[in-house]
């Protein structure tokens, strides 16, 4: 808004008030920005075109950018962490097989040894077969 653009015949410090409140600087601020409704609008609109409001854009567009590459590395920690949750359930299920397994292992050399321990003590002369090279070091 300009001198030009009001009535004629207005007082002077009606002017300088209208300029200042309604005036093209006070429309583009950040604070009128902020008015719901056209002026605020326009306000929006003034400072889309300002260098700092092209600035302002193109910060957000990179915001949305970092936001997209944020939601997809979460997405893939997600799809990690199913993966680790699965794996640790199979590592445990497979170490109790394992500990199952090694107790009963164990429970038959027991068992090897004392039939063998019997037959010695019946028959000292009795021949026994040598056990399997996997078990000499057990046996």
């Amino acid at each position: 808004m300009t001198v030009g653009d009001l009535p004629i015949g207005t007082p002077w410090w009606v002017a300088v008030i209208i300029i200042i409140t309604f005036g093209r600087p006070a429309l583009g601020s950040a604070i009128m920005s902020r008015v719901p409704g056209w002026l605020g609008a326009y306000a929006r609109h003034r400072q889309s075109r300002t260098p700092e409001g092209r600035a302002e854009l193109s910060l957000s567009a990179a915001w949305e950018r970092q936001d997209r590459e944020i939601k997809r590395l979460s997405a893939a920690y997600d799809s990690l962490s199913e993966d680790y949750g699965d794996l640790a359930s199979r590592v445990d299920s497979l170490d109790r097989k394992l500990s199952e397994m090694t107790k009963r292992f164990f429970s038959a050399l027991g068992y090897i040894r004392q039939l063998v321990a019997t037959i010695r003590r019946l028959d000292p002369d009795h021949t026994i077969p040598d056990p399997p090279v996997d078990l000499e070091v057990y046996l």
